[in-house]
């Protein structure tokens, strides 16, 4: 009876070891909405950069180098864009004139540099495809081509601001009443679930994204010499953040552990035998 008792209770672990280790690989696909925020790499950021950038300053980017028992599930890219211009606008004409003055944004984007992720290049190159209208190719110093880019902010127009009769050599402030200037700013935030694309993200050291931008200002209408004297700023950051959770590794009934225990249970089984046994002599 105790026999039968014990090798019962014995059962009984295997089964539930057994039903543990299946429900952790029902739940484990829907964990990973429910992962936690590992490490979030250093801010890398500029501000009040003058325009046009010509890939400096960078925007470095830091892998994250994972302790082995840790699983990334996600990783974040949040890239954020600012512009701000602001002036005056001159009417050098011998007589009073109106007119429009334009602000255009033709490109304000980031360049993959050393070491950047695999995932980052091919999203860049997703844009670039994707943009029929996009005619801007960026080269270094050496002349080597540099796209393809992502495109922090879109091309658009930037600011319009109307003029009526400006009068012979005065001056107008170019951008809103109250602050004197326009402001466009943007954010891409992209998310990297499939294995492959985590993988360029992890491990040591940095890559960097670098900054190129070009702004655009018209007169249209007048008579002409009417002169914009602007300045554009620029800002942007870089921010990563991982996702994941401590790996479980569920506890295999079959491993010498368990089968040590299945001895030690056979053993005291014997050894209540042998007891049972005595006595009866």
């Amino acid at each position: 009876m105790i026999n039968n008792k014990i090798s019962l209770f014995f059962a009984h672990v295997a089964g539930t070891v057994t039903t543990l280790s299946l429900a952790y690989f029902t739940l484990l696909p829907q964990a990973k909405a429910l992962d936690p925020l590992l490490y979030t790499s250093p801010l890398s950021s500029f501000n009040n950069q003058t325009t046009d950038l010509d890939g400096s300053p960078v925007l470095t980017g830091t892998l994250y180098n994972a302790p082995a028992n840790i699983d990334v599930t996600e990783v974040i890219v949040t890239i954020t864009g600012q512009l701000t211009t602001g002036g005056t606008v001159t009417n050098n004409a011998s007589q009073a004139q109106s007119f429009n003055a334009n602000g255009t944004v033709v490109d304000f984007a980031l360049v993959p540099g050393a070491n950047t992720p695999a995932a980052l290049i091919n999203l860049a190159q997703s844009e670039t495809q994707s943009e029929e209208s996009e005619d801007i190719t960026y080269y270094d110093t050496d002349g080597a081509q540099l796209d393809p880019s992502i495109n922090v902010i879109q091309p658009a127009n930037f600011t319009s601001q109307h003029y009526s009769k400006l009068a012979a050599g005065a001056s107008a402030t170019y951008g809103s009443a109250s602050t004197g200037n326009y402001t466009l700013s943007s954010t891409v935030t992209q998310p990297f679930t499939s294995t492959s694309d985590i993988s360029g993200f992890l491990g040591t050291g940095t890559f960097t994204l670098d900054p190129y931008t070009t702004i655009g200002n018209t007169i249209s209408g007048g008579g002409g010499n009417a002169v914009i004297n602007l300045v554009t700023y620029a800002n942007a950051s870089l921010t990563i953040q991982y996702y994941g959770h401590t790996a479980v590794v569920p506890w295999n009934y079959d491993s010498a552990s368990f089968i040590g225990m299945l001895v030690l249970g056979f053993g005291a089984c014997t050894a209540m035998r042998r007891l049972k046994s005595n006595s009866h002599l």
